[in-house]
């Protein structure tokens, strides 16, 4: 054992040993010099945030964004609990008698379709599938306008007669 102690005073082990317990001395020697720095120093004061970083930006939408101004989303806003659908206001124009030698009583209302300015509906009459567009005749009858789920037919002879047929849904397809 004191053969290995000689060599260790002597050689390369006991230089590694003195790194060694070197840096531990050292680390441990920098560890208490932030200690007592982190207790006896004051932090650094705050900076208070700009002024105009806290001021809300008024937003300018160009009137094409919402034409009605967004009136109706500010009055039924998306996400509340009370949201319900909109009641369609009753109509008082005549509604045309339903006569079994009238067209529209062949025709179902398959889709309905709509491309910028224009649009249309799609039919089904004894069979055949035809495309009617919007101001466009059937027999005595005009396709006067269309929504989701319905379309409206004025008649030719009397503007006042009005038919509209719903959307015809394909059960189980």
């Amino acid at each position: 054992m004191n053969d290995l102690l000689l060599a260790m005073k002597s050689g390369l082990l006991w230089q590694l040993l003195r790194v060694c317990a070197g840096a531990v001395l050292l680390f441990l020697v920098s560890a208490l010099v932030g200690a007592v720095l982190v207790m006896t120093k004051d932090p650094p004061a705050a900076i208070p945030p700009a002024a105009s970083t806290l001021a809300a930006v008024s937003i300018e939408l160009p009137a094409a964004a919402m034409p009605d101004g967004g009136a109706e989303i500010v009055e039924r806003p998306l996400f509340w609990s009370s949201r319900r659908p909109e009641l369609k206001a009753e109509s008082t124009e005549p509604v045309a008698p339903v006569s079994g030698r009238d067209i529209l009583d062949k025709v179902v209302l398959l889709g309905v379709f709509s491309a910028g300015e224009s649009g249309g509906a799609i039919v089904r009459i004894e069979g055949e599938r035809q495309r009617l567009m919007i101001g466009q005749e059937l027999q005595q009858w005009k396709l006067q306008g269309i929504t989701a789920q319905e379309a409206e037919f004025v008649s030719l002879d009397d503007a006042s007669l009005k038919r509209v047929l719903p959307l015809e849904y394909a059960e189980g397809k």
